[in-house]
Order: structure tokens, then sequence, then C-alpha cells
């Protein structure tokens, strides 16, 4: 009997804080929250629609010894899709985009000259308001290293990191590694 009496108090408590106003106040967080996942479904539906795919360029690397033994240089090679680019080596001032990088996970060197790469075309980023340089279709990145030991040189490892975009949207940074055997 007291447990029924215990029961019918805690669910008059229960009412009277959970009022009419109060229900209305949590259907509508719950209406809330339910509509942004489907804003945020409709724009992975647009992505997969305009088969924009954030994947990982792959890429060939060639590993080019220089005349000094110490010495070698790393190009990248790749190719993107129609409409799609990436930001050069070189971004400009401030508030601009992740930059393409080459790192060198193994052996450990020095990087001893400026990256060069191939051409690129400037366009105005509308992401970023701003005249930037981009490379579209096939591209090449290549950066000179010197070795901090030069007797551990067997095996390079590294990674090209980067965005894809589309004038539309930009991936988060990708990675493509790269393995050269010697």
């Amino acid at each position: 009997m007291n447990l029924i009496k215990d029961d019918m108090r805690f669910n008059g408590i229960f009412y009277s804080f959970f009022n009419q106003n109060h229900i209305r106040k949590l259907l509508f967080i719950q209406v809330m929250i339910l509509w942004s996942f489907l804003d945020v479904n409709a724009q992975i539906d647009w992505l997969q629609d305009n088969n924009f795919q954030l994947q990982a360029i792959p890429v060939l690397a060639e590993l080019k010894a220089q005349k000094n033994k110490n010495e070698f240089e790393i190009i990248v090679y790749g190719r993107l899709k129609p409409g799609q680019y990436i930001y050069s080596t070189y971004t400009s001032g401030k508030d601009s985009p992740i930059p393409s990088r080459l790192y060198l996970i193994q052996p450990k060197a020095e990087k001893i000259e400026v990256v060069s790469e191939s051409e690129t075309i400037s366009i105005f980023d509308e992401m970023f308001h701003k005249e930037l340089k981009v490379h579209k279709n096939d591209f090449l990145i290549s950066q000179k290293f010197k070795l901090v030991n030069p007797k551990t040189m067997h095996i390079v490892k590294g990674i090209f990191k980067y965005q894809v975009c589309t004038s539309k949207i930009c991936s988060l940074p990708l990675q493509s590694p790269f393995l050269i055997e010697k």
C-alpha cells in the first residue's frame, strides 16, 4: 500500500513539474534536434548527388639522387578529377588555406631548397574571398633534402598533405602517403 502511495506522490510531483509549457518546450527542442540532423543529411546527399568525393588523391613519388650522395630530391605527381583543385605550396598571407606540403617520415633529412611545383593558375576563391594559386588537372611538387645520417637511406617514406576543393566546397586536410625503395 505504501508503495502505491509513493508512486502516486512521485507521479503528482512529476506532472506538476512538467506542466504543459515544459512539455511544449521539450517537444520544440526535440523537433529542432531532429531538423538539424535532416539538414546535415541533405548536405551529404548533395555531395553524393554531385559526385564530389572527399577522398585522398593517389600520388606517384619519384626519388632523384643528386651529385652529392647526401642529397636527394622527392618529386610527387598527382592527377585531379575535372572541377577539382588543390592549393599551391605558397599561400598568400593570413587567413589563407592550408598549403600543399611534402613531409618526410624516413630517413631523417633536412629541407635544403625551396619547394618547386608545376605551373599554377590564379583563381578568385569564394571561400577565402581572395586570389589564390591552385593546381588543376595534373600537378608536380618537388623538394630537395639533405640526409642527417647518410647510411640510413634504404627506404624513403613520406606524406603529401593538401586539400581538395571545388568551387563550392573543400575537403578537410587530406594526406597521401608515398614509399620509395632504393
